[in-house]
C-alpha cells in the first residue's frame, strides 16, 4: 500500500511541476510555441525538468499567478 501512495505523491509532484514550468513558459516568458524532435524526447524532457525544477516552480507559479498577475 506504500508504495502505490508513493507513486501517486511521484505522479501529483510531477505534473504539478509540469504545469508550473508550463505557466511560467507562456505567462512570465512569453513562449507561444516550441519545436521539438519527436514525442518520446519531448515527454521526457517534461518529466526531468519537472523533477528537478519542480521544487521551485509549484510555488513561484503559485505565488505569482495569486498575488503578482491577480485573476
Amino acid at each position: 500500500m506504500k508504495e502505490i501512495i508513493l507513486f501517486a505523491l511521484i505522479f501529483v509532484y510531477l505534473y504539478l511541476g509540469d504545469r508550473a514550468i508550463y505557466y511560467f513558459k507562456v505567462n512570465v516568458m512569453g513562449v507561444r510555441a516550441e519545436i521539438y524532435g519527436d514525442t518520446i524526447n519531448y515527454i521526457g524532457q517534461r518529466a526531468i525538468k519537472a523533477a528537478i525544477f519542480g521544487w521551485a516552480a509549484i510555488p513561484a507559479a503559485f505565488i505569482h499567478k495569486n498575488f503578482i498577475a491577480g485573476r
